[in-house]
């Protein structure tokens, strides 16, 4: 079966955004250093540089969420309901990218976002001490921007805060969705695996509540999965999830 995913084109501007997102934040956090080593009243085009590094990186993020990252997301969760129940919705198609053999159906429907949440969670696990660590660095350049309310740069000041606080905020918007992300696939892997046996409308009700339960959290949290660690663990996930789909009855 030949692999097709017209959704992840979707996903190309977004992916470009956050390339863009990243060069700006390692440029306004070489700056402030540089900046911190000039004497004082000698950085003026670096403060300003500061200032206008951390505007963009708030404005990128903000122009990402609202359209394209928002476009993106709804392509794939109409997609997956596209697969889930064998109907078309959109000229968009995927081929082979959910992998379980379910009859169309709210159980086929939980299958696919159960693997959804599959890969999620250990990719997202993984993105945390890179997080953290851009997260230190940006509290850095905040605190390097104290030395600039000394010369009267209130403007540095507030932008700079608006700057870490973002990173800051991101991080842990992280690491609560790798917490819930994770109590999901719990849910799913007792219902479909722990419990097993045949699949009642109050059970079907569960799984339902459980796929809508997740897509809220993404639509809430916002993460970007990071693409180098999925592609890098793709065929270990796959493989996972062939053998614990091998243990759902249904």
């Amino acid at each position: 079966m030949n692999r097709r995913d017209d959704i992840s084109k979707l996903y190309t501007i977004p992916s470009f955004l956050n390339k863009i997102l990243t060069l700006l934040f390692w440029l306004n956090t070489v700056v402030a250093f540089a900046a911190l080593c000039l004497p004082d009243g000698s950085d003026r085009i670096l403060i300003w540089l500061q200032v206008l590094f951390a505007l963009a990186c708030v404005l990128v993020s903000v122009i990402d969420d609202g359209f394209f990252w928002f476009k993106a997301e709804s392509g794939r969760r109409q997609n997956c309901i596209e697969d889930a129940f064998a109907i078309e919705l959109s000229e968009k198609k995927t081929n082979g990218y959910y992998n379980n053999a379910a009859a169309p159906s709210i159980v086929r429907y939980a299958l696919d976002n159960y693997e959804s949440a599959y890969c999620s969670q250990s990719t997202s696990q993984k993105m945390l001490p890179k997080a953290i660590i851009k997260t230190v660095v940006a509290m850095i350049v905040f605190l390097i921007s104290w030395r600039a309310v000394e010369n009267g740069d209130i403007v540095l000041l507030v932008v700079q805060t608006l700057f870490s606080s973002t990173f800051l905020l991101d991080t842990i918007m992280l690491g609560f969705y790798v917490f819930r992300v994770g109590r999901i696939c719990d849910n799913f892997y007792t219902l479909f695996i722990s419990e097993g046996g045949s699949i009642t409308p109050s059970r079907e009700a569960l799984l339902l509540s459980y796929s809508v339960e997740y897509e809220a959290i993404k639509a809430f949290y916002k993460i970007r999965l990071d693409e180098k660690i999925f592609l890098r663990d793709r065929d270990n996930l796959s493989k996972c999830w062939d053998e614990l789909v091998m243990k759902i009855k249904v």
